[in-house]
């Protein structure tokens, strides 16, 4: 009989992780693709709450996703919680600077209507 290594064993299990890593992160983008569709299709459909929840969703899931940041603004801008749509556009600001000029029109916005 033929002793077990356990160093081969540390081995062969590191390796068969790092095998299936892009496995899992492939199924959690392609799932966070799906949330994302479905919300843009509420937002388009103007059904804000539902397509809120859903952006909250991909944004937990994928905390540098601008298009949820930007769009979770717009929606709480559009029901008038300007306080909670700063923040929203505030994180869209900080994942995406090269987008700042239309972030930062609806962040002054928000704060117009604040005061």
């Amino acid at each position: 009989m033929i002793a077990s290594n356990p160093l081969r064993h540390t081995v062969l299990g590191l390796l068969l992780l790092l095998l299936a890593a892009p496995v899992f992160v492939q199924a959690q983008n392609g799932k966070v693709d799906i949330t994302r569709k479905k919300a843009d299709y509420y937002f388009e459909e103007d059904n804000l709450v539902e397509a809120e929840e859903l952006y909250k969703e991909v944004l937990n899931q994928d905390p540098n996703d601008y298009v949820a940041a930007y769009r979770l603004g717009t929606i709480n801008s559009f029901l008038q919680d300007y306080r909670e749509s700063l923040r929203y556009y505030r994180t869209a600001a900080e994942i995406d600077p090269a987008k700042t000029d239309t972030v930062y029109l609806q962040i002054g916005l928000a704060y117009k209507r604040i005061n």
